[in-house]
């Protein structure tokens, strides 16, 4: 969706005051910007977060941190991180995770990483690849890189993203400086969920381990009822929150509390990101044979059923060895057995040299008028040789095809009926 105008003027009159405004940001070696660019929500298993490198030199990990702890109604901040205390700096006790890399790790050019939030088992499991990072860590035993605390017990024995809402801070901090230095931000939630932990550090006076009493204070952050989430919804089980905009949109640039003085919480996310593209794990776009399915719009039929046929398309035909995959019909509006039948397949095959795969779903027919109904068709647990993902997500539309009837006596004795058939005209 377009940025609305009405973001756009405020964006202008928050660059205005950034440019007057200036930066309280901690001195010392200034990390390159990173960027968050893909969030997996469900399913909770597979729960990862990617980040990526868009500079031209590798940046060293050791001083970055990851987080959700940002709950100002329980009064968790990650900011609170310089303090060292553990309650107001979020972590395990809140439910939430607040992690940093390994010493030593360091993202290359142009790279992408990412951290699973869950065990590997899971994670392996429905993607079919193993992470770079793992947020609980395992001791070693298969040699991915665990995360570490920023303080001890921030992550507790079952970490992972709130579906319904949550947000995800990727920031630096030096060990002794007052401020932590924003790298990326973003938040999501669902029409059903509004948000409870959004960033606002405006003004904001702390001190941290820096050897002194005094307080340095942060500077204005975006006001709270003008930051974009990156969706108003959920996204669909086997698909992906993905950055579009690698420019970061309309973020303001200067006069923020990033690491590089821009203001994180500015960016006008819901254009820079979607909820629908399937998950890329580790590059900007899925790469080789593409998968796509496709959406149907068709009438429901007054009686019996009638057949919404989806096809799956490959950008070229598949590779030696097939290509295997999960497909399920699943309900949004419409209902499954009610308005259409159940259809889930599990470890479908295309065989060497397939360009399509066609799935139908059948949908009952009534006379019943009522609103147009959705459901999907979902795409997941895709394995092949060489093969992405690039549209798992198809919707079928079933139009509503039945007149609406009024029961109803006039005073003149005539009775109301199919109100195709009538005419009215209004002084």
């Amino acid at each position: 969706m377009p940025c609305p105008p009405a973001f756009r003027f405020a964006v202008a009159a928050l660059l205005a005051m950034a440019i007057a405004a200036s930066s309280t940001a901690s001195s010392g070696p200034t990390p390159m910007p990173l960027l968050l660019s893909e969030i997996v929500v469900i399913p909770y298993e597979a729960q990862y977060i990617e980040i990526h490198n868009p500079n031209a030199s590798a940046v060293d990990l050791s001083n970055v941190y990851l987080t959700d702890a940002n709950a100002p109604d329980q009064g968790v901040f990650y900011t609170n991180i310089v303090t060292g205390n553990l309650l107001t700096a979020g972590g395990s006790f809140s439910e939430d995770f607040h992690a940093r890399f390994p010493d030593g790790a360091t993202i290359p050019a142009g790279g992408f990483q990412v951290i699973a939030l869950g065990d590997l088992a899971g994670f392996t499991a429905w993607f079919g690849q193993q992470p770079d990072y793992l947020l609980l860590g395992d001791g070693g035993v298969t040699g991915i890189p665990g995360m570490r605390e920023a303080l001890p017990g921030s992550i507790g024995a079952d970490p992972g993203l709130f579906a319904p809402g949550e947000t995800v801070v990727l920031y630096t901090w030096d060990g002794a400086s007052d401020l932590v230095e924003d790298l990326d931000y973003a938040q999501f939630f669902s029409g059903f969920n509004p948000p409870t932990e959004p960033v606002d550090k405006t003004g904001v006076a702390i001190d941290g381990p820096d050897g002194d009493t005094q307080t340095s204070t942060y500077a204005p952050d975006t006001p709270v009822a003008r930051q974009q989430p990156v969706s108003f919804g959920l996204h669909a089980r086997g698909n992906a929150y993905s950055r579009l905009d690698f420019s970061e949109g309309l973020e303001i640039p200067i006069g923020g509390n990033g690491v590089d003085g821009s203001d994180e919480t500015s960016e006008n996310l819901f254009d820079t990101w979607i909820d629908w593209r399937s998950p890329s794990l580790g590059a900007a776009e899925p790469t080789g044979i593409l998968l796509a399915i496709d959406d149907v719009t068709a009438p429901e039929g007054d009686v019996g059923q009638t057949v919404f046929r989806f096809t799956v398309s490959l950008s070229a035909p598949a590779p030696p060895g097939g290509i295997t995959f999960d497909i399920a019909a699943a309900p949004i509006t419409a209902f499954n057995v009610s308005d259409f039948d159940n259809n889930i397949r599990v470890g479908e095959f295309l065989p060497e040299g397939t360009t399509e795969y066609l799935f139908d779903v059948r949908v009952n027919g009534d006379a019943d008028p009522e609103e147009d109904e959705v459901f999907r068709v979902t795409l997941h647990k895709v394995f092949g040789d060489g093969v992405g993902l690039i549209d798992g997500l198809g919707f079928g539309t079933i139009l509503d095809d039945d007149a609406v009837f009024v029961e109803e006596v006039f005073a003149n004795g005539f009775e109301s009926g199919d109100l195709s058939a009538w005419s009215a005209s209004v002084p």
